[in-house]
């Protein structure tokens, strides 16, 4: 669950006019020529979201109303804005501020709690203005009853449609 909301993250971003992709390791890393934003995954947490695990009912129109069971899944991601040094910082500025715009409209399906950003700073190994940004999200894994599929997450195991 914690790759799809990596991935939900990097496609609110690209939605934003952002270039972004999944971070690498530093000894990979390829000379840029514009700002990039790389995504990875701090940490995840999955905790109860409601007594019992029950979430509420849900209108469906051809079964009626359905009980819904789940977790909530906590999750902080790490962003790196880098920015190539012959834009200079003011670059690496812009695009780390058109990023935390992108956070502050949302993504489907998960709630953005926080964010923070770091003034950027120059790396020299790198040869890039860099500014991270650490973000705090959360997202409601939940089942509506009635298939066969089964996802287990923690010690939890959710069956039905995993959503």
């Amino acid at each position: 669950m914690t790759k799809e909301l990596t991935d939900q993250l990097i496609s609110l971003l690209t939605g934003a006019g952002i270039h972004a992709r999944a971070a690498h390791p530093a000894s990979q890393a390829p000379r840029l020529s514009a700002p990039e934003t790389t995504v990875s995954l701090a940490t995840a947490a999955v905790v109860p979201a409601g007594l019992g695990q029950y979430l509420g009912a849900a209108d469906d129109a051809p079964t009626g109303p359905r009980a819904i069971y789940g977790r909530r899944l906590e999750a902080a991601f790490r962003l790196r804005v880098a920015s190539p040094v012959s834009l200079g910082g003011a670059a690496c500025e812009a695009e780390a501020d058109r990023v935390m715009d992108a956070l502050l409209a949302g993504a489907d399906g998960m709630t953005i709690l926080e964010f923070s950003a770091e003034p950027y700073a120059y790396d020299h190994k790198t040869d890039c203005f860099l500014r991270a940004v650490t973000v705090k999200a959360a997202a409601q894994l939940y089942t509506l009853g009635g298939t066969e599929a089964e996802e287990t997450v923690g010690d939890f195991t959710l069956e039905g449609n995993v959503h």
